[in-house]
């Protein structure tokens, strides 16, 4: 279960940062900042606690399975550590890639997707608005792709934490 707090803790910490920034260097007057940061960091908290309870532990099972049985196409193609943190990274983000351009293109992800895309005030913590049935119909995706690929756990906790600080742009 804690496979998505630490990941969430780092985010919430680049955040915070970002948020103190946007504040610093405001180009516009913001309405109601308050409450809006106060939902999106509680939607984000919700839906984290939700998925980590749910799925969050198949993960990290199916990470230890892959590396432990030198299964994947990491294992099978004996690349370096450097290329395998390349490879991984370069897949992941392909993969996340096309699980976005789908929630935008198939009507059943865009459901869930547009939560995101409602938000009127566009800032940081826009990227934390997240429906929770858009995490758990991209699951499978991303853990096919962990499976397929065999990368490893830190590699793949860099790479969530990685790409959740850079969602904040």
């Amino acid at each position: 279960m804690a496979s998505g707090f630490f990941p969430f803790l780092m985010t919430q910490l680049a955040l915070g940062l970002f948020l103190a920034l946007e504040s610093v260097f405001a180009e516009r007057e913001s309405h109601q900042k308050t409450q809006r940061v106060i939902f999106h960091f509680a939607l984000s908290a919700f839906n984290t606690a939700v998925f980590e309870l749910i799925l969050g532990s198949t993960v990290l099972q199916a990470l230890s399975w892959a590396t432990a049985g030198n299964y994947g196409l990491l294992s099978y193609w004996k690349v370096g550590s450097f290329s395998q943190v390349v490879l991984s990274v370069l897949v992941l983000d392909f993969s996340g890639y096309w699980m976005h351009r789908w929630n935008h293109t198939v009507s059943f992800f865009w459901k869930f997707h547009q939560v995101h895309h409602q938000d009127r005030e566009v800032d940081a913590t826009t990227s934390l608005r997240e429906h929770i049935g858009q995490r758990v119909v991209s699951f499978p995706l991303e853990l096919l792709t962990l499976t397929v690929l065999g990368t490893t756990w830190p590699i793949y906790l860099g790479f969530k934490i990685a790409s959740a600080i850079l969602s904040f742009f």
